[in-house]
């Protein structure tokens, strides 16, 4: 069975909350795809805590406002909303899927990140870029 690692198609299904059984915060996107592995250090912290998993896995944690951009990286827009009214909240993360990423998908998604980087970072609210 595949496993999370670098320069993996990853999908997600992600869930926020305020605290860690009351998943009640809106998303843009609760379900992300996304290559692993292509931050400007390589895999993200949120990254390694999916590394070696397989699909159906769930993993729960909690990030801080502060934390979010170096947590979550290029990733943020997709996990920033519930921060715009809190400092703390808590994601449960399930794991729906593992493909290959071809080459021409990991050049495109790599150059997002440049051009996002050159335009003054992410849009996604947080006070990140």
């Amino acid at each position: 069975m595949a496993h999370v690692e670098p320069l993996q198609k990853i999908s997600v299904a992600i869930r926020a909350g305020a605290a860690p059984g009351d998943m009640n915060l809106p998303l843009a996107r609760p379900e992300v795809t996304f290559i692993c592995g292509i931050g400007t250090g390589g895999m993200t912290p949120f990254e390694y805590l999916l590394a070696g998993r397989t699909p159906g896995d769930e993993i729960s944690f909690r990030v801080t406002r502060p934390d979010m951009e170096q947590f979550f990286e290029h990733l943020a827009p997709a996990f920033a909303a519930p921060f715009k009214d809190r400092n703390e909240v808590h994601f449960q993360v399930r794991l729906t899927g593992i493909g290959p990423a071809d080459g021409r998908a990991i050049v495109r998604a790599m150059a997002e990140l440049t051009a996002r980087a050159e335009s003054g970072g992410c849009d996604c609210g947080c006070g990140c870029g």
